[in-house]
């Protein structure tokens, strides 16, 4: 089953006018732009709060989430060095069984961290020291199609944005005359499988999944420097696909309905530029420990 069959499927029961559905979902494969961001936020409304279905489900969870994230970011291949700290993100976790075999889950995470880079241009060497942020959200759908096996779609989001907080130009302090800020946010799908296994049974689970994901993103950059001829600003669409993938261990505490899972996460996203690259993207890699603390009732 892919990933429209998926949406089309859980509102059928609901929505009186299919037709209506697969329309959407022909614009958000084939349409414009614009019309495929409509589209992407119609079906994730429909998703969440249209499906009388959901509102008598079986059970319900509501959680937290945290990642230690190592990052290796895109614009890797736009400077001569540039690194990301490892730092913490911090989410919410919320999901809703029903039918037995379905269930929807909306996942938040945000998190800060620090970066650097280094360029040298026309004999200028610059240094930079960033602020970072980044958020990512993601709307999943799964359907249990085995007693361990499970196929899951959905809605992914991201934003992230760098701004400098420190400016050496030829290691000069330049912070007065140096400006150099960047983002990218954008929207996609995504698709995969999952499996559990448990080892110690209704208590200990080892929860493995792989999924591909397809985005559209948006870029931009703009750089001030110590001359008026260093200016630059720019912008760029991409398209980005890859995978992601995770592994963790989930012990349930029944006296306290009550699930813990520790794991890890990696991902991994190749950029392709829609017109001209300006920036000559690396790909995007991120990987890290998973914390997890799930209360069901």
């Amino acid at each position: 089953m892919n990933v429209r069959e998926i949406f089309l499927h859980c509102n059928a029961h609901t929505i009186s006018s299919g037709e209506n559905i697969r329309i959407l979902f022909l614009i958000l494969f084939s349409g414009e732009k614009k019309m495929r961001k409509i589209a992407v936020m119609s079906l994730f409304i429909i998703a969440i709060v249209a499906s009388p279905v959901m509102l008598r489900a079986a059970q319900w969870s509501l959680g937290v989430t945290s990642m230690y994230m190592f990052w290796e970011p895109s614009w890797n291949g736009t400077y001569d060095t540039a690194e990301v700290d490892p730092f913490m993100l911090y989410g919410a976790i919320g999901s809703v069984s029903f039918s037995k075999n379905w269930t929807f889950s909306l996942v938040g995470m945000f998190g800060t961290g620090e970066g650097r880079l280094e360029h040298e241009y026309l004999g200028t060497k610059t240094e930079v020291e960033q602020d970072m942020m980044r958020f990512d959200l993601d709307a999943i759908l799964s359907y249990r199609f085995h007693e361990r096996f499970s196929f899951f779609g959905g809605l992914k989001y991201i934003d992230w944005n760098f701004d400098a907080n420190s400016v050496t130009v030829n290691n000069v302090p330049a912070n007065n005359n140096y400006d150099d800020h960047a983002g990218a946010h954008g929207m996609g799908v995504g698709f995969g499988l999952s499996y559990n296994h448990p080892i110690i049974a209704q208590k200990l689970f080892l929860i493995a999944n792989v999924s591909f994901v397809y985005m559209d993103l948006y870029y931009a950059l703009f750089i001030q420097g110590t001359m008026q001829n260093q200016n630059f600003e720019n912008d760029q669409n991409y398209r980005a696909y890859g995978f992601n993938t995770t592994i963790s261990l989930s012990y349930y505490f029944e006296s306290l309905s009550t699930a813990i899972a520790l794991g890890g996460r990696y991902q991994r996203l190749s950029y392709s530029a829609v017109d001209e690259d300006y920036y000559n993207m690396d790909d995007d890699i991120l990987y890290g420990i998973t914390f997890s603390v799930i209360y069901y009732f």
